[in-house]
């Protein structure tokens, strides 16, 4: 992997392990006489991305920096990737501010920073990568980093999190059907959470499915093993506490409010309450990617409603089941096909198409090969899925006198929940 380092006048050619190697340009520098010495940067620096990515280097007595080392991740069409780059130098600071460039086969970064002061620095990341099974994708963001210690990167927690919520005046039955509290750590921070809409009122209990649910980005940071989250969806709030009490468990409060119409007799009703209580979880096993190799399918959020295209530019949606374990009424609006039986050249249709079977989710894939559905999907974050789907229908056409089979072949797709 070739590297190229730019610092105003200066430059110079390093290589990336494997095999690090580097070659040192020139760098030289006039002072006038009397000119104020540049202020030192020497000392370990630790930061992170607005991307969720963690950002280290070193600087020498020289004001130069001996090695470099971040992360990020990109995203292609179906896949994401991971990478951790750690470069030597010397890359020399020169007023202030400095600058990388990686150039290589399958990698090219450019990343830039400046000293606001002898303890704080930030600046820009930008990179695309393909790794080795083809996925390529491009991320754009910001870091900022401190001089000194690093803070502990406290992932005792990481994991996907499920348990039980005690809502006083809920009937316990009700409360079973309509699932938990769920929650996921990810580099000891919570990214989504689900807790069942469940309310009380004058009068009036309510249940609305799904539940209530919310992705965060950024995520929500553990700190000293305590969060706070809060989320909405329409007329429906919630709030939850939460302390780790254990790597493997953990307990806290939560606050539902809400309204919802009812159907009643004679006139329909609006049911409007609030109720409080505590809940338990437990954690489950999640791992965490290889640097440089795919991620693993990532875990639907529970009741979440997803929209995409496929690479006929037709919609699908589909949502996921409240217990975040199958895929509910995959629908597909139209489709193109230049493979018909005999008879038919070509067919578009502009029907909207259900697929009625659930499909079970299990490690955040599902699939199905049954009649005229061949679907693959995966979720590649909580929010995001993506896969493949070759439809062959049979049609009924007013220039044919029997139903003919027609073949999309193979297409791509992509969702995102709304």
């Amino acid at each position: 992997m070739r590297v190229l380092w730019l610092a105003l006048a200066a430059a110079a050619a390093v290589l990336l392990p494997a095999g690090v190697m580097a070659a040192s340009g020139g760098h030289s520098t006039v002072e006038r006489s009397g000119a104020k010495a540049p202020p030192s940067y020497r000392g370990t620096w630790f930061g992170t991305t607005a991307a969720g990515g963690e950002i280290s280097f070193t600087v020498n007595r020289r004001n130069r920096i001996t090695i470099i080392a971040f992360d990020y991740e990109i995203e292609g069409e179906d896949c994401v990737s991971r990478v951790e780059d750690r470069v030597r130098g010397p890359i020399p600071i020169v007023r202030k501010a400095f600058k990388l460039i990686v150039e290589a086969k399958q990698e090219a970064v450019t990343l830039t920073g400046r000293f606001g002061s002898g303890t704080s620095a930030a600046g820009r990341l930008r990179a695309t990568f393909t790794d080795d099974e083809g996925c390529t994708g491009s991320i754009a963001t910001r870091w900022q980093a401190k001089k000194g210690k690093k803070p502990p990167a406290d992932r005792t927690y990481d994991g996907r999190w499920t348990g039980a919520v005690s809502l006083p005046g809920i009937d316990p039955v009700l409360l079973e059907q309509v699932g938990g509290i769920l929650f996921d750590v990810d580099r000891g921070a919570v990214t989504l959470a689900s807790v069942p809409a469940v309310i009380r009122g004058a009068g009036c209990q309510s249940v609305r499915i799904p539940g209530l649910g919310e992705s965060y980005d950024p995520p929500v940071p553990i700190r000293k093993g305590a969060f706070e989250l809060a989320g909405e969806d329409g007329n429906w709030r919630f709030s939850v506490t939460g302390m780790f009490t254990s790597p493997t468990a953990a307990s806290g409060t939560v606050v539902i409010e809400g309204s919802q119409s009812i159907i009643g007799v004679p006139f329909p009703t609006t049911c409007s309450g609030r109720v409080e209580g505590t809940w338990q979880a437990t954690r489950e096993a999640v791992g965490r990617p290889s640097p440089g190799s795919r991620r693993p399918a990532a875990a639907p959020m529970p009741g979440a409603k997803f929209a995409g295209t496929t690479s006929q530019g037709k919609k699908i949606t589909f949502g996921v089941s409240a217990d975040g374990r199958r895929v509910l009424r995959f629908s597909l609006f139209g489709w193109r096909s230049t493979d018909c039986d005999p008879g038919l050249a070509s067919y578009e249709s502009f029907q909207k198409t259900v697929l009625a079977k659930a499909l079970r989710i299990a490690n955040g894939r599902f699939a199905i090969d049954s009649g005229a559905w061949h679907l693959r999907g995966r979720f590649t974050s909580s929010i995001r899925a993506a896969g493949t789907l070759r439809f062959e229908p049979e049609v009924d056409t007013p220039i044919t006198d029997e139903p003919v089979t027609c073949r999309t072949g193979r297409l791509s797709w992509t969702a995102r929940a709304r």
